[in-house]
């Protein structure tokens, strides 16, 4: 292997590495090749992301309004005033709507708010979708609407 001082005089060598414009103009595209395959990697990347961040941002959501209805739930249940029941029925009854119309953009997709299905090829998120829709239909919303018309 050759020591990187005679690599360099024996690129110097060559006629055409020898006037330093020539070297400056390979270096710098060089330099370019590696910021264009940087760019164009970004930009696949962004594009493919691009609809998992909406997703993702959906099922933070669905997390915060599970924690807005159990906060509901757990004040309709203790004795409080006519008033405040009142108004915990409709926060609870709002966040349930929202919960389930989350649940199921994001099972099928919503072209308003940018959302596209979940890939037929994801086994994996299309059980767990169906999972958890199925517990809300079946147990869950029941179960709240149960607590809200009999507390």
């Amino acid at each position: 292997m050759k020591k990187p001082l005679e690599a360099a005089k024996a690129i110097t060598r060559w006629k055409a590495f020898r006037s330093i414009t020539t070297k400056y103009i390979i270096i710098s595209l060089v330099l370019l090749a590696f910021i264009s395959v940087y760019v164009y990697a970004s930009l696949v990347f962004t594009q493919r992301m691009k609809g998992q961040a909406n997703k993702i941002n959906y099922a933070g959501r669905e997390r915060m309004l599970t924690f807005d209805i159990a906060s509901h739930m757990h004040f309709l249940t203790s004795n409080i005033s006519s008033l405040d029941r009142e108004l915990h029925t409709k926060g609870a009854k709002k966040a349930m709507a929202e919960y389930e119309e989350s649940l199921y953009n994001l099972k099928n997709g919503n072209k308003e708010i940018g959302l596209k299905p979940v890939d037929k090829n994801d086994k994996t998120s299309i059980s767990q979708l169906h999972g958890l829709t199925e517990l809300w239909e079946k147990t869950q919303k029941p179960v709240l609407l149960n607590i809200i018309e009999n507390p």
